[in-house]
């Protein structure tokens, strides 16, 4: 569907310098880019009709036929037609920069100082499922043009963001003494805040009753984006200075030591995806989604039109009343926003090391850097299910194998799980509600929720981060020059209370398991800690025959051999587990980011265990053989994934257990002990060499002959570079354990990277 994706780009700017004098220079630098991507539907930004109709179908749904022959199997999965909900997508960026930058010396004294103008304007399509998104869950059902769920998003299918940025700066470095130079520093940052295009554009729309999304009878307050403060407060000073001993000269040498140090603020403004999730959400879209219960198997109310392009869809389901329009109330619909306190998260950066020279050839140096990250972003969960916390809950598992509320009388086991309300902060709450069915607003969307509306997730500046590191490096030339070798080495501890406001690859939800401790439960380990880190370097210019004279210097001469070497540490993940438990549970048991039972941290991680009413609710014992274990037992859910046994084991025989509402009466806490990112994929261990031949035809044409190998010691090597269809970390879901090829935490399960050689010619004229 989407093919290639190449991007365009033009710049555009010229440059004025002067120099007065000897001591004062001035720059001029306008400058001007325009930035193009190619996104979804074939066709690029600028074309008339490329966001409003991205999908061009004609489906013609009497045409569509099944069949099947002998020694085939029909698969009953339907296939998806169109790209996916979320396209189409992309950045049109235009930059305009307007820099002037001053240098002025004067006796000891140099400044630097000036400032920058940047204009931005980015338009940014996207709006998921704004074309609409039809599910036949039959071929019945495609006959009769009858969905059994659809999707569709009101909103800004495109919009544009303008920034206005201002930057200011002055530095001094200061030549206190012959041997002491200070570097004294202030820049102020103003980015404004662009999320308030969203508010001004909401408040336009929903004071015209014509023009409104939701009902003109509500407040407007709650039916637009909030205003939020501009972040003005964003200096950043900067010291460092340079110091080389004039003492010990036996010791030091003469001028050979260097000690620095330094400390320094630096500012990250808020990225565009936060605006975007912001932009695709109640209050500013309306997204709404119709279950096959509401959609009947034939006549339906909602069915595909003939031509369905976004905006006949879009017109379609407004007509029916699919997508009503001026009607709804947006607190009962999913909403993204950000805190009222949303601004730039900055970084404290400190450093103290120290470099020597050793003779004319070698260097080594060594220090000490930290960074103390401040008012990170951080992904909120801001209505919680609490429900079933507060109140406690009852399961069981019916004959269907559907996990449900236990009758008066039940004719299976039942657990009857207890409130964990004494867990919780006091006072908290959880919501009765009801829906109206004489409205088209779900109002009981926000049962078993602490406050009364649906979904809220928030992006708020509430996260730390902390960084200590030991780095060392070394740089030497050997044999007369011809050989240079670098070495460096780091040891560091990152540690955070959220790595990413979006899920990764090592951690399944950004959100924090429990909502009402978001920092002290979550801080651990960071998702970027490598506590350990090498790397060398080496290039070999062979000096014999280097002038390549006759033949044989043409054949013995023009050599290099060179290569690199990494070993560091492997990346850490968060054990996770499948939300295998929420229909049981209402809606949600904790959040998506539901984590295990750590029971014995020397154990193998893949070893895992599940308490027997939990594999009952799974379906992986049944109610005799619970009977015969016993509710509080617990059991090994690796050999019951990898074999089927019930094997029955404790706690301490295994790692982590499944955390599920049996294993959490028994620890009696619904919050696994697993910390975030406790475990480690494997080690980035790799060697890449080269060798190359440079003949001189003449003076002005060279001919070169490339051969170069990556991971040339084929080391199982994950994740880096030239993997072939693999990732850098194991399976990271507790409910995996034991599974053939996926097992949660099997190093031996990822696709390793393999020794790659090749050669080449290249012509340098």
């Amino acid at each position: 569907w989407l093919g290639d994706v190449p991007a365009t780009s033009k710049h555009y700017g010229a440059d004025w310098t002067h120099t007065f004098g000897s001591n004062l220079v001035t720059e001029f630098r306008p400058n001007y880019q325009e930035i193009g991507v190619k996104f979804g539907g074939g066709c690029t930004l600028g074309i008339p009709g490329c966001i409003s109709d991205p999908l061009n179908l004609d489906v013609n749904l009497a045409n569509i036929s099944f069949s099947g022959s002998l020694g085939l199997t029909k698969s009953n999965a339907l296939g998806t037609i169109g790209p996916a909900t979320n396209l189409p997508q992309g950045r049109v960026g235009k930059v305009y920069q307007y820099p002037v930058n001053v240098s002025y010396s004067a006796g000891r004294h140099s400044w630097i100082f000036g400032g920058e103008y940047k204009k931005l304007t980015e338009i940014l399509p996207f709006l998921p499922n704004a074309n609409g998104a039809y599910g036949f869950s039959s071929a019945a059902r495609i006959t009769s043009n009858a969905p059994s769920s659809v999707s569709i998003t009101l909103g800004e299918p495109v919009f544009s963001f303008k920034e206005n940025d201002e930057y200011f700066y002055a530095q001094d470095d200061f030549k206190l003494r012959p041997n002491l130079t200070l570097n004294l520093g202030l820049r102020y940052e103003y980015t404004g805040q662009p999320i308030n295009q969203l508010h001004d554009v909401s408040v336009a729309r929903e004071s015209n009753a014509a023009t409104a999304f939701f009902n003109p009878a509500l407040p407007l307050a709650i039916r637009t984006v909030p205003q939020f403060p501009v972040d003005k407060n964003n200096w950043a000073p900067r010291f460092g200075f340079a110091y080389s001993p004039h003492f010990w000269k036996k010791l030091l040498g003469e001028d050979a030591t260097v000690i620095r140090g330094g400390f320094s603020i630096a500012y990250d403004a808020a990225f565009y995806n936060i605006l975007l999730n912001v932009s695709t959400n109640a209050p500013f879209a309306a997204s709404l989604t119709i279950p096959s219960s509401s959609l009947p198997a034939s006549g339906s109310p909602a069915p595909l039109p003939a031509n369905p392009t976004g905006d006949v869809v879009r017109a379609s389901a407004q007509a029916s009343g699919v997508l009503p329009k001026g009607v709804l109330n947006p607190i009962f619909l999913s909403q993204t926003t950000v805190a009222p306190d949303f601004r730039a998260p900055y970084a404290e950066q400190w450093s103290l090391g120290i470099q020597h020279q050793f003779g004319r050839r070698h260097v080594a140096e060594v220090r000490y850097v930290g960074t103390h990250g401040v008012a990170l972003f951080q992904n909120v969960n801001a209505n919680f299910f609490n429900g079933p916390l507060v109140n406690g809950f009852n399961v069981t598992r019916n004959a269907g194998g559907s996990l449900v509320r236990c009758s008066a009388s039940p004719t299976t086991p039942c657990l009857n799980a207890r409130s964990f309300a004494n867990l919780l902060p006091a006072g908290t709450v959880t919501q009765v509600c009801v829906d109206n069915p004489a409205t088209l607003d779900l109002e009981n969307a926000c049962n078993d929720r602490q406050f009364p509306q649906g979904g809220k997730t928030v992006r708020a500046n509430t996260s730390q981060s902390i960084y200590h590191s030991l780095q060392s490096r070394y740089n030497g030339r050997f044999f007369k020059d011809s050989v240079n070798l670098g070495l460096s080495y780091a040891w560091s501890k990152a540690i955070d209370d959220a790595s990413d406001i979006f899920a990764r690859t090592d951690i399944q939800s950004p959100s924090a398991q429990n909502p009402y401790c978001i920092n002290r439960c979550e801080r651990s380990l960071s998702a970027v800690d490598r506590p350990h880190a090498f790397s060398a370097n080496f290039i070999w210019d062979v000096p014999y025959f280097r002038e390549q004279r006759g033949v044989v210097g043409h054949l013995l001469g023009g050599w290099q051999f060179n290569g690199t070497y990494f070993l560091t540490s492997g990346a850490t993940f968060t054990p996770g587990q499948n939300s295998t438990f929420n229909s049981a549970t209402g809606n949600s048991y904790l959040t998506a980011g539901d984590r295990p039972f750590l029971t014995n941290p020397g154990a193998d991680r893949r070893l895992v265990g599940i308490n027997a009413f939990d594999a009952f609710l799974l379906g992986k014992i049944s109610a005799t053989q619970l009977a015969s274990f016993g509710q509080t037992s617990f059991l090994s859910l690796t050999q019951l994934n990898a074999t089927g046994a019930a094997v029955a084991v404790t706690p301490g025989d295994v790692k982590y257990v499944l955390n599920g509402p049996g294993a959490a009466q028994v620890f009696g806490s619904p919050f696994g002990s697993s910390g975030r990112n406790v475990e480690r994929g494997p080690i980035f261990n790799q060697l890449n060499m080269g060798v190359f031949k440079n003949i001189k035809v003449y003076e002005r044409l060279t001919v070169q002959l490339r051969g170069e190998a990556f991971n040339i010691l084929n080391h199982p090597t994950p994740g880096v570079g030239n993997v072939v269809g693999g990732g850098y970390l194991p399976a990271i879901l507790v409910t995996d354990a034991g599974v053939s090829s996926a097992a949660f935490g099997e190093n031996q399960d990822i696709t390793f990277a393999r020794r790659v050689v090749q050669v080449g010619l290249r012509i340098v004229f």
